[in-house]
Order: C-alpha cells, then structure tokens, then sequence
C-alpha cells in the first residue's frame, strides 16, 4: 500500500547492511516538525538527495508492507519554501 504526505528533508545516508549489502536511508522531520523518521530507499532515488539543502519541505510517496517492520521511499517531489 502506498502512503503519501509532507515531511522536511533533514540527511541521507548510505552504509553496509549485515549482509554486506549497500543500503541507502534518508532521514527526514514529519510535517509538525515533532519526529524524525528513517526511510530506506533505492540507489537512483538516494541519487536525487544529493546536493539538496537540509530542511527543504519534500512531498514523500512511502510503500508500507503490512506485516514488514520497515517503510520504502519510493517517490520524493522537492517544494519550494
């Protein structure tokens, strides 16, 4: 199921898994500005992060698996404040 909403852009980053595989995360402030949330993402979507300013307000499409402990980003749209 997919789930769309506003949040702020805070970072990404991208590390080793216990696999050995490459994960890429962005961190992003819900749109009250009261939690942070972590979303994994795609390699060519963590690309589009590069260069983008800390705090820029983004439009976020989420895929949300029930029964899976984890939430995909799988669209981002970049809003100009």
């Amino acid at each position: 199921m997919n789930v769309a909403g506003e949040s702020i852009f805070i970072a990404a980053r991208t590390f080793t898994g216990k696999k050995q595989q490459d994960l890429y995360a962005c961190k992003f402030l819900d749109e009250d500005g009261e939690e942070f949330f972590t979303l994994f993402t795609s390699e060519e979507l963590f690309a589009e992060f590069e260069g983008v300013a800390k705090r820029t307000p983004v439009v976020l499409t989420m895929e949300l698996i029930p029964g899976k402990t984890f939430v995909k980003l799988v669209n981002v749209e970049f809003l100009s404040k």
